[in-house]
């Protein structure tokens, strides 16, 4: 019961992260970066390929498709103090609820 309620927090806390980290970025609106979405595309349909996976490569094929179809709009990004602050930010706690939920997750088991 004890380990349940641990999950039960964790995931509460990882709503509210998510929420607070949307609020803010709500604030600024960035264009989307298409060339992104065509490298997930090409990343994750060989994988999906390889794994049998229909979900994921069905997911890369929709990427490299939407990547291409607004090709004209690519750029290269210049990244200033302020976004590289924010992207630092949300890949640690990204990495920290990561690390909170694989320990919960062998703490179960």
């Amino acid at each position: 019961m004890i380990q349940r309620s641990w999950m039960i927090i964790a995931i509460l806390v990882l709503i509210i992260l998510l929420g607070l980290i949307a609020f803010v970025s709500k604030k600024k609106r960035l264009q989307p970066d298409y060339k992104t979405y065509f490298i997930f595309g090409l990343i994750w349909l060989p994988i999906g390929v390889a794994t049998g996976n229909p979900g994921l490569w069905i997911l890369g094929l929709v990427f490299v498709a939407f990547g291409l179809a607004n090709k004209s709009k690519w750029r290269d990004r210049k990244v200033t103090k302020e976004q590289k602050k924010f992207q630092l930010i949300t890949i640690g706690i990204g990495l920290l609820t990561l690390l909170v939920l694989v320990g919960l997750y062998y703490l179960k088991f």
